[in-house]
């Protein structure tokens, strides 16, 4: 079984929150494919990223692993500075990422964040913000990603 037949036959989509679409993944078949379905604001919203956790989202107790939330971080960064910058096609790189945990979450619920450019310069973009679930902040970051040329 290869990786694109195990996402078919383990992702279980739920629909979108209000508010919410369905992330069309733009780089399919790879990371960012496995670790969804994402779910993101409409175009022209404000920025945001989130997915309903899984069974390989989680740890061994039941919660969402602290992985799987920096996944989403990194996720919800990009979607951060490519709404900022209005360019659909912005290749950034995550160069540093600083989190704090607030509070756990259980497998099987939506969690969600939205965040800001604090500056961006000439390679640049400097990011914040917050994941909650449940109207419950559950990890803040800040972070900085580097503008790549492709």
């Amino acid at each position: 079984m290869d990786i694109s037949d195990w996402i078919a036959a383990n992702k279980k989509m739920q629909p979108p929150q209000e508010g919410w679409i369905l992330s069309e993944d733009p780089f399919p078949d790879f990371f960012s494919d496995f670790a969804g379905p994402f779910y993101t604001r409409p175009k022209g919203g404000p920025p945001g990223v989130g997915f309903y956790t899984q069974a390989h989202h989680g740890n061994y107790i039941g919660l969402v692993h602290g992985g799987a939330l920096m996944t989403l971080i990194d996720i919800l960064m990009w979607d951060i500075c490519r709404r900022s910058a209005s360019f659909d096609g912005l290749k950034v790189a995550t160069v540093n990422l600083q989190t704090d945990f607030m509070a756990p979450c259980r497998v099987g619920s939506f969690i969600h964040g939205t965040g800001e450019v604090m500056k961006e310069g000439g390679k640049l973009m400097f990011a914040r913000g917050v994941l909650k679930s449940n109207n419950t902040a559950v990890m803040s970051f800040s972070g900085i990603m580097k503008k790549v040329v492709a």
